[in-house]
């Protein structure tokens, strides 16, 4: 009975919130670039952006409810729930340190982290198991760490310690003349937006995800 009630509450929160007309876009975390944020507030309704947390979290909060939408890294971990819409394709990046002879280079490889260390966001994030396999698969002999915060990653190939992995958008973002961010393809960064697989969208929750969808296409 008592798991009933929190059901029902919950759902009851979940109207009484659509029917306000707001919609609450959660996303993980150094995805919500300056480019996607003003393509979000070009939406002609009420967007609420919650805190950025980690692709998970943001699964997470979709089937509690605690967000409506969320922009999420592919792919997602539970397809059978969730349903997505492709809104951007690229690849992630490393940083590295200017010291470094592959510096010199345009674009990196696998097998071009041979006795390096690379450092990523928290292990959590979608595409860190899909480094390891990467590597694993390569047979490369490298050391991947993890941390909480992308600024931590940034400062560790500040310091030539190791090769920092981030995004596009990062690298644009933050610029400095002892780092530069080279394409790493064989790793794919692509991101969607999703929401409950038995979600009844209403009409401004329809034009919203039509609107998230055209992101790409308008190469916003």
């Amino acid at each position: 009975m008592i798991d009933l009630e929190i059901s029902m509450r919950a759902r009851f929160e979940e109207i009484a919130a659509r029917q306000s007309g707001i919609i609450k876009l959660g996303g993980s975390i150094g995805i919500m670039d300056d480019h996607l944020k003003q393509w979000i507030a070009r939406f002609d309704g009420a967007v609420e952006l919650l805190p950025e947390m980690p692709d998970s979290e943001c699964e997470q909060g979709l089937l509690d409810g605690a967000c409506d939408f969320a922009v999420i890294t592919d792919p997602c971990d539970q397809p059978e729930l969730l349903h997505g819409v492709p809104i951007s394709r690229d690849s992630h990046f490393l940083w590295v340190n200017r010291e470094n002879p592959l510096a010199r280079r345009d674009a990196l490889r696998v097998e071009d982290l041979e006795g390096e260390v690379i450092m990523s966001v928290n292990a959590d994030y979608h595409n860190g198991p899909a480094l390891l396999d990467l590597i694993s698969e390569a047979g490369v002999d490298c050391r991947v760490v993890f941390t909480s915060e992308m600024i931590k990653v940034y400062e560790f190939a500040l310091a030539n310690r190791g090769l920092g992995l981030t995004g596009r958008s990062h690298v644009d973002a933050i610029g400095s003349s002892r780092l530069v961010g080279l394409p790493f393809a064989q790793l794919p960064l692509c991101v969607s937006l999703y929401y409950r697989a038995d979600r009844e969208l209403s009409e401004t929750e329809g034009r919203f995800v039509a609107h998230m969808g055209a992101y790409r296409a308008a190469g916003a």
